[in-house]
């Protein structure tokens, strides 16, 4: 990543909380190593999303990728038992573009799903954008915004893809 960033100190000790749920993490820094495996899941049209942020704590998360019928929208699992989800609104701007905008975060207990107000915890967007004049280049930008306080983290940089076959 070009950049990873968060806003004030202050705020420190929430991010160092909400890596213990691997949603987001305190560190900072430019030029950050990072590497992405996204595995395909054949059953129920499954993605899981390995990331490796590499400052000198590596940070690594995991989250699961999938529709969910009972809320209408794709929704990103994170946190060890994947309680906590972020609902996806997904816009493809054709022939290059991406985005991805936060519809509020999802407490997933079991069967239940309880959405959490934007005031709890913010919205984030991401944009994803494939280089036309790099082919397997793509770039993105995340910023995860509250209501309250703005801007308060985000990254942003270029991802090189490598296909591996299925085994």
């Amino acid at each position: 990543m070009a950049r990873v960033w968060r806003r004030g100190r202050w705020l420190w000790p929430l991010f160092w909380l909400a890596s213990w749920f691997d949603a987001l993490f305190p560190e900072t820094g430019r030029d950050v190593p990072v590497m992405l495996v996204i595995e395909s899941q054949r059953s129920g049209g499954r993605h899981v999303w390995h990331r490796e942020f590499r400052f000198p704590r590596r940070r690594r998360f995991t989250s699961r990728i999938e529709y969910d019928e009972r809320l209408g929208c794709v929704v990103e699992m994170m946190s060890p038992a994947g309680a906590m989800a972020i609902a996806w609104e997904i816009d493809f701007e054709p022939p290059y573009r991406l985005e991805l905008t936060c519809a509020g975060w999802v407490l997933r207990l079991g069967p239940w799903r309880l959405r959490l107000p934007d005031w709890v915890l913010g919205s984030g967007r991401a944009t994803e954008t494939a280089d036309p004049a790099q082919p397997g280049t793509i770039h993105i930008d995340f910023a995860v915004t509250h209501p309250l306080l703005g801007n308060v983290f985000g990254y942003e940089g270029t991802f090189r893809v490598q296909r591996e076959p299925i085994a």
